[in-house]
């Protein structure tokens, strides 16, 4: 664990590129441009027009806005 903590980035913004960086990796850059898109949209609470859609990635996953 201390090696593991100890190649970590020594910066915050560091530390963000490598997460989102490993994030992509494991479940695909579209999907995590579509999912931050969506956090984006709904920050500042859901609009009615938004309930009940869905938006479908080019991998096939769905991300759905009924949250």
């Amino acid at each position: 664990m201390t090696a593991k903590l100890k190649s970590l980035p020594q910066t915050v913004p560091l530390l963000l590129q490598e997460v989102m960086s490993r994030i992509e990796t494991d479940i695909g850059r579209e999907l995590v441009a579509t999912s931050l898109s969506l956090l984006v949209i709904a920050r500042d609470g859901k609009k009615a027009s938004f309930k009940g859609t869905c938006c479908t990635v080019g991998s096939g996953a769905t991300l759905s806005a009924l949250m």
